[in-house]
């Protein structure tokens, strides 16, 4: 924001709130990837100044336009969940319509529209993003750890016959295994490097993600279907959750791929002993 109002007071702008307004639209990394939003902010500000050029080529009739404003207004909800480049697209022309409402011309504020989301969104892209490259791994690995941990406590839990610990544990678990998921997935939508490393991840995102279920299920078994302990099993689920944990903490990536499962469980082994083959292939050096 230092940044976009150092920007404005240098240079001669008509609209310059624009920029900073711009920039704290885009600037929201808890949305999803910022690289993302500041492309997709410039270019559908582009598409949607081509279709307020063309309304505005066919008809300047206050009833028409209000019209056509209404229609955005109804489009922002599913544009919104669609594509935040679509989003952009659908609002520009509002607002460009509702000043052509208020008197003024707007076509006059194509060119300053479409100056002011470029300069800040190039302003998000540079010192926003491209000046922290590191920020995505610090969001991505503390996830997979904090994941691993929780996981790890609450195959302990399940182990000692701790009901009330066990279910609490249970949701933690899932709950930390939705964040790191979606920190992968934001990775994913980075630039390289970020991208690549997300990618590295998703294999052992994905395996915990099978583990917290196989956990669930060795829990039923050992409740509800008579299944006797495995202390060898748990002991390997156990060391490879510590591995998987120690590699994050020291960013590195497993480098094993274990193939997801083709067919149906077989039901002579427990949940958790398929999983901890799973996390040995994954492990593997």
């Amino acid at each position: 924001m230092a940044v976009a109002e150092a920007a404005v007071n240098g240079l001669t702008l008509s609209r310059s709130y624009w920029v900073p307004m711009t920039v704290a639209f885009v600037l929201k990394p808890d949305l999803g990837s910022v690289f993302q939003r500041a492309v997709s902010r410039a270019l559908g500000t582009v598409l949607g100044i081509a279709v307020t050029a063309v309304l505005l080529a066919l008809t300047t009739d206050a009833r028409a336009l209000s019209v056509v404003v209404s229609l955005c207004v109804a489009l922002l909800p599913y544009s919104t969940a669609a594509h935040y480049g679509l989003n952009t697209a659908v609002m520009t022309p509002v607002a460009l319509i509702l000043v052509q409402l208020g008197g003024e011309s707007g076509a006059a504020e194509f060119w300053p529209r479409m100056l002011d989301t470029t300069l800040a969104s190039a302003i998000v892209l540079v010192f926003g993003y491209l000046l922290w490259p590191e920020r995505p791994p610090h969001r991505i690995e503390p996830g997979i750890v904090t994941a691993a941990t929780t996981v790890r406590a609450y195959l302990a839990a399940v182990v000692r016959v701790e009901p009330v610990a066990e279910v609490w544990l249970r949701r933690t678990a899932y709950r930390a295994l939705a964040d790191a998921r979606r920190q992968v997935e934001l990775g994913l939508a980075e630039p390289p490097p970020a991208d690549r490393l997300a990618e590295q991840w998703l294999p052992a995102t994905a395996a915990l993600e099978r583990l917290s279920g196989a956990v669930a299920a060795y829990a039923a078994q050992l409740r509800y279907g008579g299944r006797e302990p495995e202390p060898e099993v748990i002991d390997r689920v156990l060391r490879s959750l510590d591995r998987l944990t120690g590699a994050a903490r020291a960013h590195r990536p497993p480098s094993g791929r274990a193939p997801r499962p083709t067919g149906p469980h077989d039901p002579t082994r427990s949940a958790l002993a398929r999983a901890a083959d799973e996390l040995d292939q994954l492990l593997a050096d």
